[in-house]
């Protein structure tokens, strides 16, 4: 089935329609691989959230054998060689196995559904895959939005050469920026032949483009400040746990990040905890952060769907999120460098 182009214009917005989507399935590299155990006779079972029952392979030296279909191992490097076949409400199965390590393989879906989005005339390249080991598509199937036309469809925001480049891909039920416009995914067919989207006029919420919402926040002396409050400057809100290890992992980087901007008057930096007042406060004894650190409040963790740490928000001056990021990874002080700078509307470091 070929991709057909939804066309949504930019007029009369808030009345929009959902309009179906069809998308096409493509074989790709996949993402999310479950571990599986072999038997000593080469059998292995392949389970799928949503599946009832598990998939039954049989692993040799050179093929995977599935419903008496045979697949043949072919080499991706050195030590590893993958097979791919159909399964039967399914799609595309990939199976890895490892040169010495006959015990157990890698499996993983191989099919994406794609299709073109045309967004008050600017057309978009989407490309959706199912959660990692479901069975079936919906709302929290990543989507991703080829935004800058390089074929690609990057996972998170990331710096190169001091510039923040967008995050394309985002669960499919979330709103996403295109241009001036916002486009929401109402349904996805469970089986990923089509989605029903449309755009809308709204403005705030949690990804890059929105404006940010608004909530309150609880200075460690007691005071309260907002969100909104802060217009005029950059702001980061660096989300943590004091159980969090990834957190405390992070924590050297996030300070010395933090401290390139201890004396700009544009930029407003809070470590925001998720914990009580009393915890925190024990915890910087041992363990300080060179931002300001706040208290979360239940209005914040509801507006920012704030359950999810380590994670960095930056917001430019007129309100609007430029980089909104979770998880722990080695490039993320170039990204809030470039982020800040985005935001600011100066070079990048």
């Amino acid at each position: 089935m070929r991709p057909v182009l939804l066309s949504l214009a930019l007029a009369s917005l808030a009345a929009a329609q959902p309009v179906r989507v069809d998308l096409e399935t493509v074989v790709a590299d996949p993402v999310g691989f479950g571990r599986a155990a072999v038997e000593a006779d080469g059998a292995a079972a392949l389970t799928w959230r949503g599946r009832p029952e598990p998939l039954a392979v049989t692993v040799t030296d050179g093929a995977v054998l599935h419903e008496g279909v045979e697949a043949p191992f072919e080499a991706v490097t050195e030590t590893v060689s993958r097979a791919r076949f159909e399964a039967e409400g399914l799609g595309t199965v990939e199976v890895r196995a490892f040169a010495g390590r006959p015990g157990f393989v890698l499996f993983a879906l191989a099919d994406q559904r794609r299709g073109v989005l045309e967004v008050g005339g600017e057309r978009v390249p989407v490309a959706l895959r199912r959660p990692s080991l479901s069975a079936g598509f919906g709302a929290e199937s990543p989507l991703g939005l080829d935004l800058d036309g390089d074929g690609a469809y990057r996972e998170a925001a990331v710096a190169e050469a001091g510039r923040l480049r967008t995050r394309e891909v985002a669960p499919a039920g979330r709103g996403r920026r295109v241009g001036p416009a916002t486009l929401e995914v109402d349904s996805v067919a469970a089986d990923g032949s089509a989605l029903w989207a449309r755009v809308t006029d709204r403005a705030v919420g949690l990804g890059p483009g929105f404006e940010a919402p608004d909530a309150a926040l609880v200075r460690l002396g007691g005071d309260s400040l907002r969100v909104a409050d802060l217009r005029g400057r950059a702001v980061v809100l660096s989300w943590w746990a004091t159980t969090c290890p990834y957190c405390a992992e992070e924590r050297p980087l996030l300070n010395e990040t933090a401290a390139a901007y201890a004396d700009d008057p544009g930029v407003v930096w809070l470590a925001v905890a998720m914990d009580g007042r009393s915890a925190v406060e024990r915890f910087l004894e041992a363990a300080p952060y060179t931002p300001e650190v706040v208290l979360m409040t239940p209005e914040a963790e509801g507006a920012f769907e704030g359950n999810v740490f380590p994670r960095h928000t930056v917001i430019a001056p007129d309100g609007r999120i430029v980089f909104d990021e979770s998880g722990a990874r080695d490039g993320r002080g170039a990204d809030l460098h470039a982020a800040l700078a985005a935001a600011l509307g100066r070079p990048g470091p």
